[in-house]
């Protein structure tokens, strides 16, 4: 720095158009690093401290924050971070959390990682002034020793990477991540939630572009609250890398319904099963060419949204509420391959019309929905279930059609109705 380095409880104000290159670690409290300003770290280390224990010193940064060295958060407070600069060094943590103000609109282009020590933290909290912005080109790490949490009550993260809680072996105890209302938390990776009862509870809304990972001993959880949304653009707890995923359950107890799931991946997907046994609202936007598959039965009790991608329910039962809609434009695009011994089913407790949007993928794409008009009839516990064939019925000889399909119903009784079938 060519001059005297900030000592233990030191104010720093890099003012616009200056550069401030360390030439050793930087002990400091409250940093402010001016717009057009920009503090170069080099190989050494910022290092948050205060006299006043418990305080919570600030990070402002309009400029640039670069170098390979380390920002290292304060062990005694939370850091509060303000500003809309660039942060390009990774942030270590040991007892207290980087708190996000509304006045935040960073982007840190590096990881936030444990350091030596600690006894771990909630590393990111967001629920103070209604919220803030923060991008993280990078990862959250965690050491699986001493856990980490996440509190995001407020604020609107991004991290392009992923995300590791990975719960603490030392204290026994689970990571805790909490999506609020009025909160985003996108991530463009995995999210991996271990042991110990960690757990994920979303009531605001989430994307999880990569895999959600647990810890494969049924002590990991997911929960979709009530108005949540999230989006899956890979796999729900696939093995070895099991847990528990609640799709309309809330953590507190009782229905979560309405909300949303969302399968919206580029490569191939499986629909997880909840432990719960039904999704609220299903969307599937896929865009591989193989789509959604399901690997069990699944019951919908809100509507199901075809906006793009196959859906193949093989040999399962998908079953839709009676109160259920088929939200989207269906077409060859955008439907439902019921072409295996499982079955399109629609519960029924009165008289009414239902389109089922059924069709084959053999070889080319071909959508053959039906559709059922009951005006009349008796219904107890009762459904209509739909699958296709893609060959012509068996023994039919002369004029015929490439293509039969197979009505099942139950608890119907007494009933007039007209089924219109749909060939391409």
């Amino acid at each position: 720095m060519g001059g005297v380095a900030p000592g233990l409880g030191d104010d720093i104000i890099i003012v616009s158009g200056h550069t401030v290159t360390l030439d050793q670690n930087a002990l400091v409290r409250n940093i402010n690093i001016e717009a057009g300003a920009i503090l170069i770290n080099s190989t050494f280390d910022v290092i948050g401290t205060s006299t006043s224990p418990g305080a919570s010193p600030q990070y402002i940064n309009n400029g640039s924050h670069n170098g390979t060295g380390k920002f290292i958060l304060y062990d005694n407070g939370g850091t509060q971070l303000r500003g809309n600069g660039v942060t390009n060094c990774n942030i270590e943590y040991r007892n207290y959390q980087l708190k996000i103000t509304d006045e935040c609109n960073l982007t840190i282009n590096g990881n936030i990682q444990p350091g030596t020590g600690g006894n771990g933290t909630t590393i990111l909290e967001a629920w103070e002034g209604g919220g803030g912005n923060l991008i993280i080109n990078g990862s959250i790490i965690t050491d699986p020793i001493r856990g980490g949490s996440i509190i995001n009550q407020t604020g609107t993260i991004i991290v392009n990477g992923n995300v590791s809680l990975l719960g603490s072996s030392g204290a026994a105890a689970g990571s805790v991540f909490e999506n609020g209302s009025f909160a985003t938390f996108n991530i463009s990776g995995n999210l991996t939630l271990g042991p110990n009862d960690s757990y994920c509870q979303n009531i605001g809304s989430m994307i999880i572009g990569g895999d959600l990972l647990g810890s494969g001993q049924n002590d990991t959880y997911f929960w979709q609250e009530t108005g949540a949304t999230v989006k899956f653009g890979g796999e729900v707890f696939p093995e070895p890398n099991g847990g528990l995923f609640f799709a309309n359950s809330s953590a507190l107890g009782g229905t979560s319904e309405p909300s949303t799931v969302e399968y919206n991946g580029v490569v191939s997907q499986n629909i997880a099963f909840p432990i719960d046994e039904a999704y609220s609202n299903l969307v599937i936007n896929n865009s591989s060419i193989t789509g959604v598959t399901l690997n069990t039965d699944i019951t919908i009790n809100g509507d199901l949204s075809l906006m793009n991608g196959l859906l193949t329910i093989g040999d399962y039962n998908l079953n839709l509420a009676d109160t259920s809609h088929i939200l989207g434009v269906p077409s060859s695009g955008s439907m439902i391959i019921a072409t295996g011994t499982g079955e399109l089913r629609r519960t029924f407790s009165t008289a009414g019309s239902f389109v089922f949007p059924v069709g084959d993928n053999n070889g080319t794409a071909e959508y053959s929905p039906v559709i059922v008009d009951f005006s009349a009839g008796v219904y107890n516990d009762a459904f209509v279930g739909v699958n296709l064939v893609n060959e012509p019925y068996p023994g039919a000889s002369g004029s015929y059609l490439n293509r039969y399909w197979n009505i099942n119903s139950s608890g119907i009784t007494d009933f007039t109705c007209n089924v219109q079938f749909d060939y391409v």
